[in-house]
């Protein structure tokens, strides 16, 4: 990956929830071929109006449902090939909610790219360091090729 390095935190904020976005667009055509065969008026009039979770709970629901169709049988001791991902999806939406709500901090005492005041119950500080940063990165780019791959189902897939 390449390396990152911005200014301010504004910068880093500004940049990482943009590759958020990236990734909630790729979920957001899997939907639209799913349910509307590369129609783009289910893009724009129902996909885009729903919540990056409510987008990834109907995705969840798509692989389990190719998984039952492929024979894959759920049991109590087994899961889904693809529960990783999709535990790695709701946690990178958790950090994505933090990036976009939370009010950026300063903080000159530890070293970090950017910290967040979080004010949920009490006041509370969440640092990122440079290389928790491009972590998250990196996570993204794992579960955007992930999603990608999902994708070989469909015959003109993006």
């Amino acid at each position: 990956m390449d390396e990152i390095k911005f200014d301010s935190p504004h910068a880093y904020r500004g940049y990482l929830i943009n590759k958020f976005c990236e990734l909630e667009i790729k979920i957001s055509n899997y939907l639209a071929l799913t349910f509307g065969n590369g129609n783009d008026d289910i893009l724009t009039i129902l996909v885009d109006r729903i919540t990056f979770e409510a987008k990834r709970l109907a995705y969840k629901d798509l692989l389990n449902r190719r998984e039952i169709a492929n024979g894959f049988v759920k049991t109590k001791s087994n899961k889904y090939p693809h529960t990783f991902w999709m535990n790695e999806l709701r946690e990178l939406i958790e950090i994505r909610n933090q990036f976009a709500h939370f009010i950026l901090a300063q903080d000159n005492e530890r070293e970090c790219v950017i910290a967040l005041i979080e004010f949920r119950n009490s006041a509370g500080v969440i640092i990122y360091t440079k290389d928790m940063y491009d972590a998250i990165l990196e996570r993204i780019n794992h579960v955007e090729h992930f999603i990608e791959t999902t994708y070989s189902h469909f015959n003109n897939h993006p």
